[in-house]
């Protein structure tokens, strides 16, 4: 995938952050994307299963939103909420800019990156950086937990996609 395109769909992630009415969850949405943009941009996705090229990581959480929005406005009367389902979709993954090392072409890629991410997961990487975003702000504690759970139970770290 070129430059242009990443760059492409990180502005497109920053127009769903747009969507966000809750002024925090924006606010942090975007805080988020502006300090892990270059790690957005140059981490696969996984080591092989998906979206394994250099911006794959940005192109699955594009994705993964999009397709969110979609599904979301097919049932209009459902009444969801649509600022925790972008949030959601656009920082689920970000657990994986401390699980992988930037893409390399012509790499094996058996390898991930010798940090604490092997051990504990990219969930719980990614929980962990919410977390950290959020504290800088005065929110409700069950609101709070809702974000972070999100993120932390999106899947079965232990599962053939999950932690290595």
């Amino acid at each position: 995938m070129q430059v242009e395109e990443l760059e492409r769909y990180y502005d497109e992630c920053i127009e769903y952050s747009n969507r966000i009415k809750n002024p925090i969850l924006k606010e942090c949405c975007q805080n988020i994307y502006n300090d892990f943009k270059k790690q957005l941009i140059n981490k696969p996705a996984t080591s092989g299963s998906h979206h394994y090229f250099k911006g794959g990581l940005l192109y699955h959480i594009y994705s993964v939103t999009k397709n969110a929005i979609a599904i979301c406005n097919l049932y209009p009367r459902l009444e969801v909420d649509m600022d925790l389902v972008i949030f959601g979709g656009l920082t689920h993954d970000i657990g994986k800019t401390k699980d992988f090392n930037d893409f390399v072409e012509d790499d094996n890629y058996d390898s991930k990156c010798v940090n604490s991410a092997d051990l504990l997961g990219h969930s719980y990487e990614g929980t962990h950086i919410v977390e950290k975003y959020k504290s800088k702000y005065d929110i409700d504690e069950q609101f709070k937990n809702q974000v972070i759970h999100m993120i932390g139970s999106h899947m079965n770290e232990y599962s053939e996609w999950g932690a290595l």
